[in-house]
């Protein structure tokens, strides 16, 4: 064999080896990252990412691509298979997403890092959180195989860049320290990331071991060859290949083969025990990451209380309007906002004074939530409902937004896991929320097990049931109260609320007509809006009241208070309180037969938290069988009836005030929608103007930099050097042009092979530099006005093209790198691959 073949041959089998290296080392991080992913599109991101990567390394390795057109080569994989692969959610709804997924890629390697460590994870192929990993990936691939395979000088670099992807899968991980690893038959607790880590680490020390021993095999022989000549090399080389043969005989082959294996094995299996029992070890204990650092992105919920429009629905003009409509394996009842803070004016999802709480949060919901039990899905068609509140069921596992608006939508839902409840504040057209067409698909785990009835309180706030502030409630709660603080004591005391309830809507007789509330038969009763503090205290001194008969097991219609769910509700919640458990008001719906949502569903309930962490619901309808039965004891009335008790209340809101303040009509943040427009094209404008100059940076740059060097050298220091200054521009021009100037070449030399008035320019700058004579201020004007023409002259016989070309060459910008690397005599180790032509 030649010895360009053994070159070929070598260079074949470190190209072999860094490919397969680099692959192995990438996998691993691609694994780890399974636990902030969990979506097979993960694999497919990755591995583009991989092959991208090695791709264009080869190319810039086998076509020995200068600088600039290695960097553009790369940046242009990076954009088009990072569009295919790692923004999958691009091609779901085309053209109209399309723009939106080229911004992603554009902007993923600024703005992508902190948006994947700024939201809930697993974050499956949400719009473009798959970009941060497919760009270290392919970084990291493309960097090993130009370290390894041109840079040789510098192949340690390879490996830190192979490091440095590894650290991926810790850095942008969950602060937990380990996750449950779910295999075939296996289920294990462990950190994933940390066993890929490990192994990872064990081939990155492993490689600089078998890279050198491969380089001191091929110095000995090259060292042989050397030595004793090429006939005698040959002889030596074939002696060689004989030892080798010999050495690698069936018994010594397999010897080493067992070595090798059982260093691989012994490996593995340390770094899986390492993982596996660390786990255990470090429990639930959160370790220090990207995300503990950096404060994820969360929404305050609107401080107005969606509860104080409850009746808005049961009036004739939205009793009968379809707001939703609900398809696929629909949940009994749809949550819209879930309540917690009470102030004794209106139930509020969060206190006002405290609206940043880490409880009320809301944050982005990328993918897919922990849940316990089986999953159902659900689709909901967006009717007349108008709320920045979304229903869902409970427990929610995945939200998927459908339609041309999935992208905004998607990134503008933020979801609290502890209150159930979602928002959507995507801005459209100077409007947040939802609107009639959306459409979206969810995934529920309903938690149909029933509570023990002796399970006690959990731990939460009971503020706001005083015996001062409340006192009908707190002797009501006094009198009947039988057991203890568990929840069928709340339950038992919640059926006594019930059963003395009478359903009312309104203060005004809606009449008997289709767009009207009140049943078929059912004498109405004026009802006042609101759950303040006093309406619902005003509900339990009715009910001790004697007026009216109490229930018995001989007494079934025993009315004594008139409500709706607004107040039965947050009455049943407030008597939680009062037993001790932290209790809650739920604003929902309920879903018909035929999927429809209406008006008339809209209801509400009560959720009491007890001590196993479960909330727990109970429901506050009130009875449309009941009557208002006159007790024939009058020696038991006492100075409160309903009506006279409801009155005393204090002076309640109509049904379309807000006791909170706000204005009720809709909970939709709303504005000028023209000055909305306006702001929109303004942002859209910018955007692309900004990104058009961003992507053009390159072009506009190179006009830009010799525009403030031709300006520096012409009006710059005296005349003599202006006139120095405007032989350098010259030269500059012609390098631009196509043509080559010799470094160390004098002025004369590099005009005499071009024309008589190059002659002259290169004369009359030897005169200034060297003659000592000082020129005039004209004298430089002059010169310059020559140079101008010389330029023109040189582009005048070319076409539009060429001298586009030659204004946009960098040639001149970059031959100051090479004449001070000549001049300086800088090592060759350091050279940049710079320079304005072969011979300059």
């Amino acid at each position: 064999m030649s010895d360009v073949g053994q070159a070929r041959a070598v260079s074949r089998a470190q190209l072999v080896a860094t490919l397969v290296f680099t692959s192995v080392v990438l996998a691993l991080v691609i694994i780890g990252s399974w636990p902030i992913y969990r979506k097979p599109t993960l694999f497919v991101a990755g591995a583009a990412a991989l092959v991208a990567g090695l791709a264009v390394g080869l190319i810039i390795v086998r076509r020995r691509l200068r600088a600039l057109p290695a960097l553009a080569l790369a940046l242009a994989t990076y954009a088009v298979v990072g569009l295919l692969a790692a923004v999958p959610s691009t091609w779901s709804a085309l053209p109209a997403t399309l723009g939106d997924g080229a911004l992603e890629v554009l902007t993923a390697p600024v703005t992508g890092w902190k948006n994947l460590l700024t939201i809930t994870i697993p974050v499956g192929d949400f719009q473009g959180m798959q970009l941060p990993l497919f760009l270290v990936v392919y970084v990291a691939a493309l960097l090993s195989v130009l370290f390894s395979l041109r840079l040789v000088r510098f192949w340690g670099l390879a490996l830190a860049a192979l490091a440095v992807a590894l650290l991926f899968p810790t850095v942008f991980g969950a602060r937990a320290a380990a996750e449950t690893v779910t295999v075939p038959l296996l289920s294990l607790r462990a950190p994933v990331h940390l066993i890929c880590g490990l192994l990872g680490l064990g081939l990155l020390l492993a490689w600089p071991i078998v890279r050198q021993r491969r380089q001191r095999l091929a110095a000995r022989v090259a060292y042989v060859s050397d030595v004793l000549g090429d006939a005698e090399g040959e002889t030596a080389r074939k002696s060689t290949d004989a030892a080798k043969v010999a050495v690698a005989s069936s018994g010594r082959r397999a010897a080493r083969l067992r070595r090798i294996a059982l260093a691989v094995g012994m490996a593995v299996v340390a770094a899986v025990v390492a993982g596996t029992v660390s786990g255990p070890l470090l429990g639930d204990r959160d370790r220090i990451v990207g995300r503990s650092v950096v404060e994820p992105e969360t929404q305050v919920p609107p401080l107005n209380s969606p509860l104080a429009a409850f009746r808005r629905n049961f009036t004739a003009a939205h009793l009968n309007q379809t707001l939703l409509s609900v398809s696929g394996d629909a949940p009994q009842r749809l949550r819209f906002a879930t309540l917690g803070e009470y102030d004794g004016q209106v139930f509020r999802t969060a206190d006002p004074e405290q609206s940043n709480s880490a409880d009320t949060a809301f944050r982005r919901v990328p993918f897919v939530l922990d849940t316990a039990g089986a999953t159902r899905d659900a689709t909901v068609t967006v009717g007349d409902y108008q709320s920045v509140w979304v229903p869902l069921g409970e427990q929610l596992e995945q939200l998927h937004f459908d339609g041309g608006d999935q992208r905004s939508l998607g990134s503008r839902f933020f979801f609290s896991d502890r209150l159930q409840s979602g928002l959507q504040l995507a801005d459209r057209a100077g409007q947040q929320g939802l609107r009639s067409g959306d459409e979206y698909t969810f995934s529920f785990a309903p938690n149909d097990e029933q509570p023990s009835s002796e399970v006690g309180p959990g731990v939460g706030s009971v503020d706001g049931v005083s015996a001062d502030l409340m006192p009908a409630l707190n002797e009501w709660v006094a009198q009947k109260r039988e057991g203890g603080a568990t929840l069928g004591e709340v339950q038992r005391l919640n059926r006594l609320l019930i059963q003395r309830s009478y359903l009312g809507h309104s203060k005004d007789d809606p009449g008997h007509d289709e767009n009207s509330w009140l049943p078929r038969d059912y004498q109405f009763r004026s009802s006042d809006a609101g759950h303040t503090r006093a309406r619902i205290d005003g509900l339990f001194a009715s009910m001790l009241d004697s007026r009216y008969l109490d229930c018995s097991s001989t007494v079934s219609q025993c009315a004594a208070t008139v409500g709706d769910q607004e107040q039965y509700a947050t009455a049943t919640a407030l008597v939680a309180r009062v037993v001790g458990f932290p209790s809650r008001v739920v604003y929902g719906a309920k879903v018909d037969d035929d999927g429809q949502v209406r008006g008339r569903d809209v209801t509400a309930w009560a959720e009491v938290l007890t001590s196993d962490g479960r909330w727990v619901a109970i429901d506050a309808d009130p009875r449309t069988d009941n009557r208002f039965v006159e007790n024939p004891d009058q020696n038991a009335f006492k100075r409160y009836s309903p009506t006279t008790a409801q009155q005393n209340a204090g002076q309640v809101p109509p049904p379309d005030k807000d006791p909170s303040g706000g204005d009720l009509g809709s909970d939709v943040a709303s504005g000028s929608q023209t000055l909305a427009q306006v702001l929109a094209i303004v942002r859209l404008a910018t955007t692309v103007l900004f990104w058009a100059a961003l992507i053009t940076l390159p072009l506009w740059g190179v006009l830009l930099l010799k525009l403030l060097r031709r300006r520096r050298r012409r009006t710059r220091g005296t005349a003599d050097q202006r006139v120095v200054a405007g032989w350098d521009e010259h030269v500059d021009n012609i390098v631009d042009a196509g043509g080559s100037a010799p470094i160390r070449a004098t002025r004369r030399e590099i005009a005499e092979p071009l024309s008589s008035e190059r002659r002259q320019l290169a004369d009359l700058a030897d005169w200034a530099a060297f003659s000592g004579v000082a020129l005039s201020t004209e004298q430089a004007a002059e010169y310059w006005r020559l140079v101008d023409a010389e330029r023109a002259r040189m582009v005048a016989g070319r076409t539009r093209w060429q001298r586009w070309k030659a204004r946009l060459s960098p040639k001149s910008l970059t031959g100051y790198v090479r004449r001070v690397r000549i001049l300086a005599q800088v090592p060759q180790r350091f050279r940049l691959g710079l320079g304005r032509g072969k011979t300059r």
